[in-house]
Parts: C-alpha cells; structure tokens; sequence
C-alpha cells in the first residue's frame, strides 16, 4: 500500500533545502539556451545532496521549519481577524 503523504512529506524536505542553497544557485535561466538549463539544473541536484549529506538532521530542520511557518501563519491571520 502506497502513503501518499510520504511523498508530500519529501517535497517539503527539498522546497525547504532549495529555499537554502537559493541563493548559491542564482535564478533559473528560463530565457536561457538548454545547455544553460541544463548545468543549472546539474547544479541544483549537486547542491542539494551536498546539503544532505552535510546536513544529516534536514529532515527534522524541514519539519521546524514547517511547523514554525505554520505558527507564524495562525499568529498572522489571528491579527488579521480582530
């Protein structure tokens, strides 16, 4: 039987990872040839297994930063509401 959240589960590990080596990584080259697309790409996958593997806890890092979002997000709408 396939956990459909583990998947869920994974993309918030790398969405996490990406918004950190973002910056390293610089903006996708959408207007860029496909070689250009393609090194970027290259580079963002080498980036985020360095990431993982200098970073053994990334996933319980993703899970606080999740859960830290979310906080903030009920603290942000509880303002709004009132």
């Amino acid at each position: 039987m396939a956990y459909p959240f583990l998947n869920t589960l994974n993309i918030h590990e790398e969405a996490y990872i990406s918004e950190i080596i973002a910056e390293k990584l610089g903006p996708y080259p959408g207007d860029g040839s496909q070689e250009e697309k393609s090194v970027w790409v290259d580079a963002k996958i080498e980036q985020m297994e360095k990431y993982k593997e200098e970073h053994p806890d990334y996933k319980e890092q993703a899970k606080q930063h999740a859960i830290e979002n979310a906080e903030k997000a009920r603290e942000e709408a509880g303002k709004q509401a009132k």
